[in-house]
């Protein structure tokens, strides 16, 4: 699945993809950095070819540029643009 933390705005805050998103965020990295930002919401994409999953995701991330992920840097082999592009 691809799963999107949605705030109370409606901006997408982070992009992530899991094999099992439940587990996944049991222990999530951006937990923290999400329960600080408030009213977050998790929406979640399921996607029947699991292999599909990281290019969904990069697409994803290229076009949302959410805050929390790694804009500007490689993200699953696709370099995205910075802020000021």
């Amino acid at each position: 699945a691809i799963y999107f933390a949605i705030d109370s705005q409606g901006l997408v805050q982070y992009i992530g993809r899991s094999i099992n998103p439940k587990v996944r965020w049991a222990s999530h990295h951006r937990y923290d950095e999400l329960e600080a930002i408030g009213g977050i919401k998790i929406v979640y994409l399921f996607v029947d070819s699991p292999e599909l999953l990281p290019q969904i995701e990069s697409a994803l991330i290229l076009w949302f540029k959410p805050a929390l992920n790694a804009v500007g840097k490689l993200a699953y082999g696709l370099e995205l643009p910075s802020s000021s592009e």
